[in-house]
């Protein structure tokens, strides 16, 4: 799916981009053109997965749209920058490859 030019997605580190491969396939939406969810927990949204329960507050304090690529990277952002890849744990098997 063709991205806008309107958007702008910062640089990604590249823990983040073995992470979004390990949970969503680096994508952020389905074939049928939908935001991807979780598959264990449906609150999981988007290329990173992040949880809308938890980190869902924090994300419409900083005005970030999950539902979005745009939204859903920059949180991703900056949970990492907060949190490091903690928050990710769950797919640390994946991602934690050398």
């Amino acid at each position: 799916m063709a991205t806008s030019t309107s958007q702008f997605i910062p640089e990604i580190p590249e823990i983040l981009k073995r992470i979004a491969i390990c949970e969503s396939g680096g994508k952020h939406f389905d074939d049928n053109g939908q935001v991807i969810k979780g598959k264990i927990n449906p609150l999981d949204t988007g290329k990173f997965q992040i949880n809308l329960k938890h980190w869902g507050d924090e994300a419409k304090r900083l005005n970030y749209d999950l539902f979005k690529e745009e939204g859903n990277t920059k949180m991703a952002l900056w949970i990492y920058e907060h949190h490091g890849t903690k928050p990710w744990n769950w797919s640390k098997h994946c991602w934690n490859k050398s």
